[in-house]
């Protein structure tokens, strides 16, 4: 099986782990229903989905590059 780095330098888990440990900082001395109301919240704020169209999609954040064809 053939893997692309689509965008160079670009790593996918340190990227989720920087994204949780945000999360992780904001929610930490929350209370059980001040979470679920944070996560309420934050789902309320942004349609499902499978409901989004290309004026709810934000514009990617990252660098103009050219994917690389797998042949």
């Amino acid at each position: 099986m053939k893997t692309s780095n689509a965008i160079p330098g670009f790593d996918a888990l340190k990227m989720k782990a920087e994204l949780q440990a945000k999360v992780l900082e904001k929610t930490k001395d929350m209370t059980p229903e001040e979470w679920v109301a944070y996560y309420k919240e934050r789902s309320a704020s942004r349609p499902p989905i499978w409901k989004r169209d290309a004026s709810t999609l934000r514009e990617p954040q990252r660098p103009d590059t050219k994917k690389k064809e797998i042949a």
